[in-house]
């Protein structure tokens, strides 16, 4: 099972509810303009609208809170090192791989 820290559990919600957002919007469009069903699903809308917009917010606290969350990997580059240097006979300190620049981003 996959463990997610909270702000990755935040960050999920968030996506989720802007997908549920437009998955309401494409059935909004398939419904009659002056339909009582088109009317709730624009207040749901509405309401969730909000919710994304509160949990922006709080996204951006835990940000900022914990600057390092989003640097810090799972080990994955400590394994990958240690397999590494296990198999070529090196030094795990002496290791790079990945370069020291900016990220993709």
């Amino acid at each position: 099972m996959i463990k997610y820290t909270p702000l990755q559990t935040v960050n999920k919600c968030h996506r989720e509810l802007w997908w549920t957002i437009r998955l309401m919007g494409s059935a909004q469009v398939q419904l009659d303009d002056k339909s009582d069903a088109r009317i709730d699903l624009g207040e749901v809308e509405k309401v969730l609208r909000a919710m994304v917009i509160e949990l922006g917010r709080i996204i951006r606290y835990m940000e900022a809170k914990d600057t390092n969350q989003r640097i810090r990997r799972p080990g994955v580059d400590l394994a990958l090192k240690a397999s590494v240097a296990k198999a070529t006979g090196v030094a795990v300190g002496s290791l790079k791989l990945r370069e020291a620049g900016p990220s993709h981003k």
